[in-house]
């Protein structure tokens, strides 16, 4: 099956890679989209899944051990996982711009020591 995207596809506007971007809101919060005050928790997304046979026959026999559906169980497990990588990102992201501020308040105080030495020779 032939893959439709927007770069070179003609189903889909300039810019979008996917038809889940074409359905997607447009969401302009920075660094936690999923905070946006505009989404909704009554509001649910649909996308499909694609797992092993085995693991399609381990979610079946969960959901019947815990008397749930297999999309309770599923989900329960999914949400879990996403929580702790998204908890992992933040904290990569947060040590990250923290090393960039250090570098760059190095490199202005190193720009402000130059400037000084600079200054010395002159007077």
């Amino acid at each position: 099956m032939a893959r439709i995207t927007g770069e070179g596809g003609n189903c889909l506007p300039p810019g979008r890679r996917s038809l889940d971007e074409l359905h997607a809101p447009e969401l302009n919060y920075p660094g936690k989209p999923w905070e946006d005050p505009s989404l909704r928790d009554d509001v649910t997304r649909t996308f499909n899944l694609r797992i092993s046979e085995k693991m399609y026959y381990k979610i079946r026999e969960l959901a019947r051990h815990r008397d749930e559906s297999m999309q309770t169980v599923a989900l329960e497990h999914l949400e879990a996982g996403v929580k702790m990588e998204v908890s992992k990102m933040l904290r990569t992201r947060a040590r990250r711009e923290a090393a960039q501020r250090r570098r760059e308040v190095a490199a202005t105080a190193k720009q402000g020591q130059q400037a000084g030495r600079g200054r010395s020779k002159e007077g």
